[in-house]
């Protein structure tokens, strides 16, 4: 009777053990595909930002650029006038 009482709680402990250990790994797989989303989002973000800084950098050349080309401008003007 014993024997039978204790081999009843071992699987049922042995049961339990098992859903908890499924539920740890559900719960885990949860956490890695959370985490993935995250840095996704991350990486996202950081080329929104490098993407950002580009066009600011190339709006800067492009600034640049027509003042140079005003300048020569100019001096072609004067050069013209002399």
């Amino acid at each position: 009777m014993t024997t039978s009482l204790k081999r009843r709680d071992e699987e049922r402990m042995k049961k339990n053990v098992d859903e908890l250990v499924d539920d740890l790994k559900k719960v885990a797989e949860e956490e890695k595909m959370e985490g993935e989303k995250a840095e996704v989002a991350v990486t996202e973000e950081q080329q929104n930002e490098d993407d950002l800084k580009k066009k600011e950098e190339d709006g800067v050349k492009l600034e640049r650029s027509v003042e140079v080309n005003d300048a020569k401008e100019q001096q072609e003007k004067e050069v013209a006038q002399t």
